[in-house]
């Protein structure tokens, strides 16, 4: 109850690490960091993924620029209730 939302928020990342997950589950990954950390999580992912491992990233709209930074393979939007896929550049 008495800890930075930040500190909780980074070892949400650790506890997410962890050993050699085959998916990673990360739901708006940067809240309440500074956006100066997202270099960090994008050398993890990138790690990770190249060790073969998945990664769904959730997050808002307005993080878009910070999921296209992290080289995704396939990026969708809700669209009402379905999925709409959209290209990376992040045009339907």
């Amino acid at each position: 109850a008495f800890v930075d939302p930040s500190i909780l928020q980074w070892h949400q990342w650790i506890r997410a690490f962890l050993g050699k997950p085959e998916l990673l589950i990360l739901e708006r990954p940067m809240r309440s960091l500074p956006k100066d950390w997202f270099p960090r999580l994008s050398r993890a992912l990138s790690e990770l993924r190249a060790g073969g491992s998945a990664a769904l990233w959730m997050t808002n709209r307005h993080d878009m620029d910070q999921v296209r930074a992290a080289m995704p393979s396939r990026v969708f939007e809700v669209d009402g209730n379905q999925l709409r896929a959209v290209d990376v550049g992040g045009k339907p």
